[in-house]
């Protein structure tokens, strides 16, 4: 584990230590914290992460395959157009979404259902905003791999998709694995883009994020703080797991 992982654990440990936060929580005679928890955001967070994490999986490694493999005429401003979600306001992409996604965009002119509201429509958002970490990653990972394995390959007679398939994509895989637990990690803690997109439907639409928000608007600040150490948890294992298989795989490359 690096320096910055160990001090996240040791900020955590101090947090946790501390009595401050308990003093924000009720007694154990007003409520009954554990028993009480509502789960509901938690699955519905995990029903668009999932989805999220899988779609970015594969569109990111297939543009940072090709950003990484290809030249092309506008190669540049088509990757940089990718990348817009990692600097515009995410409240501003769940905008543009709403424009594009609700009863008047696309939805009214392909005669499809309304996204607006609804769990698709949170996945597509989610997606959107976690393609250029995956793109990232993955591109990051074909430009370590020597060009050699694939010049054997083509050596043999092998194909390209061939190759890519059996001797890229193995070889890759950790860094490609690691782009994952960091898009998942993204797509669990996503909250400007979700908001608009889904609103704050109780027992429907309400992720982890905007459930924190609306318990911590409305005063309820133990239940929001049961789901921002779920969500903690949750950000905290991803971010070790991804670097820990990020450091395997570095260490493989340099074998």
């Amino acid at each position: 584990m690096d320096s910055s992982g160990i001090f996240l654990l040791k900020t955590a440990i101090r947090f946790l230590k501390s009595n401050q936060w308990k003093k924000r929580l009720p007694t154990p005679e007003q409520n009954d914290i554990i028993s009480d928890m509502d789960l509901t955001p938690v699955l519905i967070s995990v029903k668009i992460a999932i989805p999220a994490m899988a779609l970015s999986g594969i569109f990111g490694t297939a543009l940072g395959y090709v950003f990484h493999r290809y030249s092309f005429r506008g190669k540049t401003l088509l990757e940089q157009l990718f990348m817009l979600p990692l600097v515009i306001p995410p409240i501003v992409i769940g905008f543009y979404l709403v424009m594009v996604l609700g009863r008047r965009g696309l939805p009214s002119l392909l005669g499809l259902p309304n996204l607006v509201f609804t769990i698709p429509g949170g996945i597509i958002a989610v997606t959107i905003v976690c393609l250029p970490l995956m793109i990232r990653s993955a591109k990051a990972t074909f430009e370590m791999m020597p060009r050699e394995y694939v010049e054997i390959s083509y050596t043999l007679g092998k194909s390209r998709i061939h190759t890519f398939l059996h001797v890229t994509l193995p070889i890759c895989g950790p860094g490609i694995l690691a782009g994952l637990m960091l898009s998942l990690a993204r797509a669990m803690g996503e909250f400007g883009a979700s908001l608009m997109i889904l609103g704050n439907i109780p027992g429907y639409t309400t992720s982890m994020p905007i459930a924190i928000w609306t318990h911590f608007t409305a005063g309820r600040e133990a239940d929001a703080f049961n789901l921002v150490i779920i969500l903690t948890l949750i950000s905290v294992a991803m971010m070790l797991v991804a670097e820990a298989v990020s450091r395997w795989s570095l260490e493989r490359f340099e074998r």
